[in-house]
C-alpha cells in the first residue's frame, strides 16, 4: 500500500483539480429584457462575424448594439415579425426564416426571398459553401450561389414525396444534413441523395449529401 503521506498529497491534488474544474464550469450570466428593449420570447441566437448578437422572437428580428437592442420588423422588410430561425451565411449575408417566408439580409438592408410558393418553414442551416437548406411542409429546398432555385431534395432524391420535413442539420465536419423526416422512399438520384438511418422509428431519420 501508499505511504500515508504519499495519500495525503495525491487526496490535495485530487481536491485542488476538482476545484480548478468547478472554477472553469463557472459562468456568469447577464439578463437582457425590457430595459434593453428586448421585451418578448426569443427563438433563435446567432452572433456575426462583425461581433453582433442577432436575436429571433416572436415579435422581430433584434440586434444587440453593446447597450441596447434595435429591432427588425416587417417595415424593414421582413415578410413577418415572428422569427424561426436566424443563421448567417459565409459572404456575410444573413438568413432569416419567419412564420411566412424568408429573408436575408445584405448591403444593410433586408428584402424577401421568393420561394416561388407558399411553404410551412421549419428548418435553416448553411454549408460552408454558402448553400442554404430550407426544411419545409413538403420537402428540402436546396438554394445555391445566393438564390434560392428549384433543387429539391423530394421523391427522387429518396424522400417520399410530400413528406413533412421536422428539421435539419447539417454536421459541421463534412458536407451532409440530416433530416428528420415523416417519409423516406429507397429510391436514388445521381444529385444530392439521401439514404435512410435504420434502427430509428417513427418520425425517419435521413441523411443527404449535397
Amino acid at each position: 500500500s501508499l505511504p500515508r503521506h504519499t495519500l495525503r498529497y495525491l487526496a490535495w491534488v485530487g481536491l485542488f483539480l476538482l476545484s480548478a474544474v468547478a472554477r472553469a464550469e463557472h459562468y456568469r450570466f447577464r439578463h437582457f429584457g425590457p430595459e434593453e428593449g428586448l421585451n418578448t420570447s426569443v427563438t433563435s441566437l446567432v452572433q456575426d462575424r462583425d461581433g453582433f448578437l442577432w436575436v429571433g422572437t416572436g415579435n422581430g428580428l433584434f440586434r444587440y448594439e453593446g447597450t441596447h437592442f434595435q429591432r427588425f420588423g416587417t417595415a424593414e422588410g421582413l415578410p413577418n415579425a415572428s422569427i424561426r430561425a436566424v443563421q448567417q451565411a459565409p459572404d456575410g449575408t444573413l438568413w432569416v426564416m419567419t412564420g411566412r417566408g424568408l429573408a436575408r439580409r445584405r448591403n444593410q438592408s433586408i428584402e424577401k426571398v421568393d420561394l416561388g410558393a407558399v411553404y410551412d418553414l421549419r428548418g435553416l442551416d448553411i454549408d460552408e459553401a454558402g448553400t442554404v437548406f430550407l426544411a419545409t411542409d413538403r420537402g428540402v429546398l436546396v438554394g445555391k450561389a445566393g438564390k434560392m432555385g428549384p433543387a429539391w431534395i423530394c421523391g427522387h432524391a429518396g424522400l417520399v414525396d410530400g413528406a413533412g420535413i421536422g428539421d435539419s442539420r447539417r454536421a459541421r465536419w463534412h458536407s451532409l444534413v440530416w433530416l428528420r423526416a415523416e417519409a423516406l422512399s429507397s429510391t436514388g438520384w445521381e444529385g444530392p441523395r439521401i439514404r435512410r438511418e435504420y434502427g430509428i422509428a417513427a418520425r425517419a431519420l435521413a441523411v443527404a449529401a449535397a
